[in-house]
Parts: structure tokens; sequence; C-alpha cells
């Protein structure tokens, strides 16, 4: 079988898992990298630019130079607009079945299998379910007996039980980073891994909560790989593609303490790159803090939220405490490691005073950098929920979202974008440069009132621009993305006449 997977603009692990499952059992994988120039849901997003920079003929063009027999989209909210726009089009030119997974279509299987264009729904974990459903196709049968797999056959709509998790992560053949990195190779600067599935918290505003609760009496949800095994893929991705960084995709990269000392011996011996990773107040330490300094680490990533210790637990479920936030910040600041801190703005009846209140305690806790995040409400998250009982959202507007309607990332602005509270985004990205006693006083004398209203993207990349951390693989790739892509759609116009 010839498998095509289609996504948008950047690198995606789950594709690169699939991919290489489906190889190791005999099949073709290539890949169409759609660049979505100024067209981006979650980030840079102009109207008025992005149809002169469309994707969609080139698409249809390598479609039909390939004939692929099943095409692939893997889809977050923010992208299913796109996904379900282009599977439209392929629908049109093409009789090619198309398969649609990742988190959104996991979230609202029952929805999304009703889209004509739409033929086969992915939930959950799919490296097994994909195979089996390409051996099927294969073979000429429907693939109704697939697990994880819903689908239409015989004018039923089919939805099949979700099968037990791959409990040994060791047993996966390592993501194919060729499928991006051949094609793509300005994509190859640094090398991203993942070392475990599922997450030690549960928050209302995640999808793991949902994953979780879809997953129970499946298996364990949080899974890590030997240490051994992660360190053989990266030795081998040394060697092959150089990377000059490593970035672990992890939802909290430090949660086994034990796991980590063995991980940063063997890394430090064998790998010694730079790398960045992603954690939790809960779970830092001075001793974890001193292991990531000893492996070469010079970012983390760690999620903050909001600093009302009540609402953090009682409606956010996380279980930490600002003790704990300031703690955490100390440590890494004593080690040097670069720390953004991550925030989200637009949380259900978050007051000013709350925001007040966050800039007051970053004060006297600097972080290196501080992201505000919008909040959006995806798809039967229990934060969903809670602002549905609240009388702050409706069924129209969950509909919305679970149709893709709703399509604002949460760096532009998400669903509750303020344009009161965006003076505060403001507010938070400026601290970094400057003293304590001039963020006192503009903060005692609410100055912070006569800001200007900034888009939150636009903040975002300018405060990026000037504050950025040591290999800040975000904004190099979207920008070789862009040098790339503008030259592949105009350059060969050019030379045509």
């Amino acid at each position: 079988m010839k498998i095509t997977f289609i996504y948008p603009g950047y690198e995606n692990l789950g594709i690169e898992y699939l991919s290489a499952a489906l190889k190791k059992n005999g099949h073709t994988t290539s890949l169409i990298l759609d660049p979505v120039l100024f067209a981006e849901s979650g980030a840079i997003n102009i109207p008025f630019l992005s149809p002169y920079f469309n994707y969609s003929k080139k698409i249809l063009k390598e479609l039909a130079d390939t004939r692929p027999d099943l095409v692939c989209f893997s889809c977050v909210s923010d992208n299913f607009p796109w996904a379900l726009d282009t599977a439209r089009k392929i629908k049109s030119n093409f009789n090619i079945p198309v398969v649609f997974g990742g988190i959104h279509p996991t979230s609202v299987p029952d929805i999304l299998i009703k889209n004509e264009c739409i033929d086969f729904v992915g939930v959950g974990e799919c490296d097994e379910a994909l195979v089996e459903l390409a051996r099927e196709i294969e073979n000429g049968s429907k693939g109704r007996r697939v697990r994880n797999i819903w689908l239409k056959c015989d004018g039923d709509i089919v939805s099949n039980e979700l099968r037990p998790l791959v409990n040994d992560l060791d047993s996966l053949t390592f993501s194919d980073k060729d499928l991006y990195y051949k094609k793509y190779k300005f994509m190859c600067q640094g090398y991203t891994i993942i070392t475990s599935r599922g997450c030690p918290n549960a928050c209302t505003y995640c999808a793991n909560s949902l994953l979780k609760d879809i997953y129970q009496n499946k298996g364990e949800y949080l899974r890590r790989r030997s240490v051994e095994n992660v360190i053989e893929e990266l030795r081998i991705a040394k060697e092959k593609y150089a990377p000059k960084f490593i970035h672990f995709c992890d939802e909290v990269f430090t949660y086994n303490q034990v796991w980590l000392r063995k991980f940063i011996s063997l890394y430090k011996n064998k790998i010694n790159l730079p790398f960045a990773c992603y954690t939790s107040p809960s779970f830092i330490n001075e001793d974890i803090a001193g292991l990531l300094k000893e492996g070469g680490c010079y970012k983390v990533q760690m999620g903050v939220q909001t600093l009302d210790e009540r609402y953090r637990l009682e409606i956010l479920n996380r279980h930490c405490s600002n003790e704990q936030i300031a703690k955490a910040i100390s440590i890494f600041r004593k080690n040097k490691i670069y720390l953004t801190c991550d925030n989200i703005f637009g949380l259900p009846n978050q007051k000013k005073e709350e925001l007040i209140k966050m800039a007051e305690f970053y004060i006297h806790n600097k972080a290196d950098n501080l992201e505000v995040f919008w909040l959006r409400y995806y798809p039967r998250t229990k934060i969903a929920e809670i602002a549905k009982n609240m009388g702050l959202i409706n069924e129209n507007f969950i509909k919305n979202t679970e149709m893709g309607k709703n399509n604002s990332g949460i760096a532009r602005g998400g669903d509750t974008y303020s344009k009161d509270f965006s003076k505060f985004q403001l507010l938070l990205n400026l601290f970094h440069f400057m003293p304590k006693s001039l963020c006192n006083f503009i903060l005692k004398r609410k100055i912070y009132d006569f800001f200007p209203i900034l888009r939150p993207m636009f903040i975002t990349a300018l405060f990026r621009f000037f504050n950025k951390a040591k290999y800040d693989l975000y904004m190099s790739s979207t920008i070789k993305r862009y040098l790339h892509f503008t030259k592949v759609l105009f350059i060969p116009r050019r030379k045509s006449k």
C-alpha cells in the first residue's frame, strides 16, 4: 500500500510513529507538508495575504502524480478546518480513502465520521490500528472490525472499541524522521523526541484528562520507554542527522527522578547535546534541576497557568502551591537554566485582580520569559463542561467547537480574548527588561491602563525575537519554512515567463 500523510506546517511525532509502523509492515509512506503561509489558526494569520500562498493545487498535483492508496490527516482542533477543506478537495478529484486521526477526531469521532469526505476516523493511539486498517483495505476488506477505527460501512456507522494501550513502548519502531527530513531538509536543525506517553497530571483544560477517561481499564495511561531505548534512538539520530540540539516533547519530562538520574548519566556520556524539555512545578526540586543542568539542559518550559491557588486546584485540577512555583523558579535561576513560565488568560470568571496578583508574583519571582496563552474550550474537555455550568458558553458554542468552527489558537486569543487583559500580557512580557522598582511603579500607579492594545500573537512574536532562548526551535523553523515555501511557490512561476 502507498500511504500519504498530509499535515500543515510543522513536524508531527505522531505521524512519524505511524509511518514507522507502516514501513515496518511493508507499506510505502510519503508526506505532503502544506506550509499554510499566513493561514495558521494558531499563529500567523493574515487573511488578505494567505490566498496568494495557497498550496491546495500543489497538494492535488502531487497526489495525481503519486496516486496513493490511502490519505491520512492528523488533526488538532486548530487545524481541523484546514484538514476538512483539504479532504473535500481531494474527494472532489480522486477516489482515495481518507483517514482522520489525532486528538480532535479522538474527542468527537461521532461528529467527524458524518462528513462525506472522511471514510475512517482513528481514535486514540493508532500505531497498530492504522497498520491493520491498511492491511484490510489492501485485501479488499472494508475494515469493519478494526479496533480504534470508526467507519461508514453499507450505510451504517461502525464504532469499534479501543484496543489496550501499548504498554511496552520499547516495542515501537523509532519515529520515521526521514519522512520529514529527506524531503524538507530545512527542518533538520533540532531533533524532537518523546520518551513517554501520557501525563502524570489531568488538567481540566487539557486533552489528557479526556484521554485518561476513554482509556480507563485499557492499561496504564502513563508509560515510559527504557533509558537504553531512548539513548539508542538519539545515538542513531546524532550519526544520521547531526542535530545541534534535542527537544524532548514529553508532557512532564522530569516526573520520574530515578529514571532521569539514569538517563542523564548515559546521555552525558553518549549524546552530550544541549536539550530543552517541559516540566511542572510539582516535579522540580534541587536534585532534579541539578541533573538537568548536568545533562546540558539549556531551556525548560513550566506550566503555571494561574497564581490563584484555590482556583488552580478546584477549577484546573493542578496540584501545586505558589510556594512550589516560586521555589522552582528560584532553583532554575540558581542553575542558570533558561525558564519560560506558561500562563493562561481568559479562564472562566477570571478577574483583573488575579492578573494583578500574577504580575506582583512575577516581579519577585522572575522567570526568563513569560508566555501567555488564551483559553480555548477544546471539545469535551472538563473545563468546557465547567464553563457551560457557569453559563459562560452554551450548547451552540460547544457544537461549533466540535465542528471546528471556533478557530482561533491559544496564542492568537483562543475563545476568551479580552482587550483589557491583553494589556497584562504586554506587561508580563516587559517585566524581563525592567528592574523591580520600575515594575512596582507601573503596577502601583496602574500605568498598564495606558498601554496600547496589541494582538496576542504580535506580542508573543515580538518578545520571542528580543528575548529568545538559545535554539528557539519554533522561531527558527517558522522562518525557514516561510523562506523555503515562498521560493517553491514563486520562483518556478518567474522562470516560466
